[in-house]
C-alpha cells in the first residue's frame, strides 16, 4: 500500500469541554483496522448506542501492535486474520476524558472460518452486533450512525477516515 494514514482529531464534538494541558492526558495505545473477506469488510453495530464501527482495541502489557490486532480480531469478530499491511496510525484528543488516543491501523485478511466472538461485557452491554459489508457499504453505515454518546462522535470520524483511506489505497 502506498501513502501513511496520519490523522489527528482534536476537533471536540461536546462545546462544554475545553482542551486541557495535553502533556498531562493520559494515553492510550490501541490496534484497530479491517479485516478482508473477498468483498467485504468485519463492521460493529455497537446497538445500544446508535453507531457501527471497525473492530479493535487497547494494547495489553507485554503484546505488540500486531499481537493485540490479532486477539481484538479474535474476541470482536470471532475469527483469525492474517495481518496483510499498516495503514498508519490517527491521534485523537478526546478532551472530555482528558485522553490522547494513538490508533495502529492495520489491514488483514480473514483465515479460516468465522466462529463465535467472546466479547467483554461492556461490549455486551452496548450491544456489539458482528456484521460484513462492502467497505462502501460500511461508509454509508457510517455516516447513517448517529451516537449518542461522546465517545461514538470521534469513532465515526476516525473510522471513516481508515475505511477512505484503506479505498484510496486499493485502487
Amino acid at each position: 500500500m502506498g501513502d501513511r494514514l496520519n490523522l489527528t482529531i482534536s476537533e471536540d464534538f461536546d462545546p462544554s469541554y475545553v482542551m486541557g494541558d495535553v502533556a498531562r492526558y493520559a494515553t492510550r495505545i490501541t490496534s484497530r483496522g479491517i479485516v478482508v473477506d473477498g468483498e467485504n469488510i468485519a463492521l460493529l453495530y455497537v446497538s445500544n448506542l446508535g453507531f457501527y464501527k471497525l473492530p479493535g482495541g487497547g494494547v495489553k502489557d507485554g503484546e505488540t501492535l500486531e499481537m493485540a490486532f490479532k486477539r481484538e480480531i479474535m474476541e470482536e469478530v470471532g475469527c483469525d486474520c492474517d495481518i496483510s499491511s499498516s495503514l498508519g496510525e490517527i491521534v485523537e484528543y478526546r478532551d472530555g476524558f482528558n485522553l490522547k488516543q494513538t490508533s495502529h491501523v492495520f489491514v488483514s485478511n480473514l483465515v479460516g472460518e468465522v466462529g463465535s466472538n467472546r466479547l467483554e461485557p461492556d461490549e455486551l452491554a452496548e450491544g456489539f452486533e458482528v456484521m460484513w459489508v462492502t467497505p462502501v457499504e460500511a461508509i454509508k453505515l457510517l455516516h447513517s450512525s448517529t451516537p449518542t454518546d461522546y465517545e461514538g462522535k470521534f469513532i465515526i470520524k476516525r473510522d471513516l477516515a481508515i475505511i477512505n483511506h484503506y479505498l484510496a489505497q486499493v485502487k
